[in-house]
């Protein structure tokens, strides 16, 4: 038994027993099952036994969460007990078995999905470290929409570099020797326990780096490499989107219409998050291409691995520095300028080559209004209204303007595309709401 499945063993049996009855009328026999020291009671159910018949009974445990603080293998006896009235008589049965009861940390990695019930998003010290950071740099993290979760990403990663996390390989028990050996036992380390410790192997950080996002609720899911497991989280943008994302589709994973950013954290200690992401890219990548890109959402297996929270005493408080302020700002520089040179080679570099590629420029506009920049959007479209695009260059610049709040622009704008578009239910509509905003 595995002390970090205890939450399981109330649905997933710990064992089972063959119970046999030799006689020719049938009985009720009640079945119990118990650890002491280790359950408060034990745990009971009536089982009905036809005459001369044998039934295999599984047997389930409501264990103590104490068992979280024990450490190493322990021994223990577990009793199984079994009594029944015939004839007007009770009998009575037990009898004890010999279990391995592994501690803190301990795992089989028979799936990489049991990597969920060591993510604890509601531990004290997970939600310290994730939420005061959030507090402190809110205005930066939440600048812009189109950004969606990266900046909150970048900043946890940055904050774990400045926290001094560093990643180091397992050497007893490397993830590349035990996965998917199912007498082998690992071990992790839980969220809190490596925010004091400070040095991990790859799953350790997997799991702290998942607890922290999830905490700030950015859905996470796990990578089978399937040498080491990486991570890759929720951008929170959608593929609507796609024009103000700006990034090659290299740096990002699709999944059911969302963005998803691999990030390997085996860069932790050594390299920032953009090069945690341009890593974690790559090789997603390669996993796809092979395809082997196997991904778990967190979310998915939490109901089959539920997390328990260890008792840990000691108190960590995030960093404040001015290191992780730099290394956050230079990532958001580097993001920005990623972006910047997407658009000039996707669209800037091919318009100056063929002014008149009227779709490119619509393009073009679409990214600068997704990305926020109504100035440069308009200035774009300014040169389709002579064009057979007029009606959507209109109705775009008046998009704009609604952007920057100036709703009468907004809507002398939208007017002049229904001129030329009269039957668009999408400008019909989008003016009607711009007009509610606007009253003269």
């Amino acid at each position: 038994m595995i002390s970090y499945t205890l939450k399981s063993y109330t649905q997933k049996p710990v064992g089972s027993v063959l119970i046999t009855n030799d006689d020719p009328t049938q009985i009720e026999a009640t079945l119990s099952f118990y650890i002491p020291d280790h359950m408060r009671r034990p745990t009971e159910r009536i089982i009905p036994l036809e005459p001369q018949s044998s039934k295999v009974i599984p047997l389930y445990a409501i264990l103590n969460e104490e068992i979280l603080d024990l450490e190493g293998a322990i021994p223990v006896q577990a009793e199984v007990a079994l009594s029944c009235d015939l004839g007007g008589q009770t009998f009575s049965f037990k009898e004890t078995s010999n279990i391995t009861l592994y501690g803190r940390g301990a795992l089989i990695w028979d799936t990489v999905g049991r990597a969920a019930a060591f993510i604890t998003p509601e531990e004290r010290n997970v939600s310290t470290f994730s939420r005061s950071l959030f507090e402190r740099y809110r205005s930066h993290v939440q600048k812009r929409a189109i950004d969606g979760n990266i900046p909150m990403a970048m900043l946890l990663f940055e904050a774990l570099n400045a926290h001094g996390i560093k990643y180091a390989q397992d050497a007893s028990s490397p993830y590349s020797q035990v996965r998917g050996n199912h007498s082998a036992i690992d071990n992790i380390q839980y969220p809190a326990e490596l925010l004091q410790s400070r040095l991990g192997d790859c799953d350790d950080c997997t799991v702290l780096y998942c607890a922290l996002l999830e905490n700030l609720n950015v859905s996470t899911a796990l990578v089978d490499a399937p040498d080491h497991i990486l991570m890759m989280f929720d951008s929170g943008i959608v593929e609507d989107r796609f024009f103000g994302f700006s990034l090659d589709e290299d740096w990002y994973v699709e999944r059911a219409g969302r963005f998803w950013i691999p990030v390997e954290v085996t860069k932790l200690g050594e390299g920032s998050f953009m090069e945690a992401w341009a890593l974690g890219a790559k090789t997603s990548r390669r996993l796809k291409a092979a395809g082997m890109l196997g991904i778990t959402d967190v979310s998915e297996v939490w109901p089959e691995y539920p997390y328990a929270l260890p008792a840990i005493e000691q108190e960590v408080k995030p960093p404040d520095s001015a290191e992780l302020e730099k290394s956050f700002i230079d990532g958001m520089v580097q993001l920005q300028a990623m972006r910047e040179d997407y658009v000039e080679r996707k669209y800037i570099e091919p318009l100056l080559r063929k002014p008149e590629d009227h779709q490119a420029r619509m393009k073009l506009a679409h990214t600068l209004i997704q990305s926020g920049d109504f100035n440069n959007a308009i200035s774009t479209l300014m040169a389709l209204l002579d064009t057979e695009q007029k009606a959507e260059a209109y109705y775009y610049i008046g998009f704009s303007y609604a952007g920057k709040m100036n709703f009468k622009a907004a809507v002398s704008y939208m007017e002049r595309a229904l001129e030329h578009d009269p039957g668009n239910e999408g400008y019909i509509y989008s003016l009607s709401l711009i007009k509610k905003e606007h009253k003269p």
